[in-house]
């Protein structure tokens, strides 16, 4: 709410899984930076994996922030699907899964919740390198899927197995934090193939100006 409020038109949701294959929004594998108890205080190391969303949400989630956000639940994807739709934001899923059963168990019920509310189109799925499979469910369950790599350095092999996951009817994108392998070449192949480039994290004006000039 308050990102929407400063301006923002696109909101980043880190998904993970239950144990019950729920898609929620968290960054850590365990939900102990956030969670408190109702009292509280501190828990025990705590895997969401390992939990049901009934047992995740039986904890604080706002508590570790701020007393006035006493109350505030486990984020689920599906309310996060809603909030984008109903304010006309687009929504950025950094997917944090594995390919386990329950964690592309979970997947599946991510995608259906955005075909849902009719949002593929607005909505982006990234995954690392190494877990392309998330990535390849997903264009598989919804072919309008928007989907990005984010490997630390581009390579051709790299290159075609994003192009492998253009389904005629979505767009793909690298998610790059690494930029000194982006040279003329590279950026017209992108070009070329209409690929998408996102750049991030930026830590300063300075780095933004720098990417800029480079005219990226």
């Amino acid at each position: 709410k308050l990102a929407l409020e400063k301006g923002f038109d696109e909101i980043l949701c880190d998904l993970r899984s239950t144990s019950d294959s729920v898609p929620v929004c968290l960054h850590d594998a365990t939900i102990n930076r956030t969670a408190r108890n109702t009292d509280e205080t501190t828990l025990p190391t705590i895997n969401i994996l390992d939990i049901t969303y009934e047992q995740a949400n039986s904890y604080d989630y706002g508590l570790y922030k701020n007393a006035k956000y006493k109350g505030t639940k486990l984020l689920t994807l599906e309310r996060a699907v809603k909030f984008a739709k109903m304010n006309g934001v687009t929504l950025h899923i950094e997917t944090k899964c594995e390919t386990s059963e329950v964690e592309l168990k979970m997947i599946e019920n991510a995608v259906r919740t955005v075909k849902k509310y009719n949002m593929s189109k607005f909505v982006s799925w990234t995954a690392t390198y190494s877990k392309i499979g998330v990535l390849q469910k997903i264009i598989s369950l919804d072919k309008y899927a928007n989907v990005g790599i984010m490997p630390d350095a581009m390579t051709n092999e790299r290159f075609e197995a994003l192009l492998n996951l253009k389904t005629g009817f979505n767009k793909v994108f690298w998610f790059a934090w690494e930029t000194s392998t982006i040279d003329d070449d590279m950026l017209n192949k992108f070009i070329d193939n209409e690929v998408g480039l996102e750049i991030g994290t930026f830590n300063t004006a300075q780095e933004m100006k720098q990417l800029f000039d480079s005219n990226l």
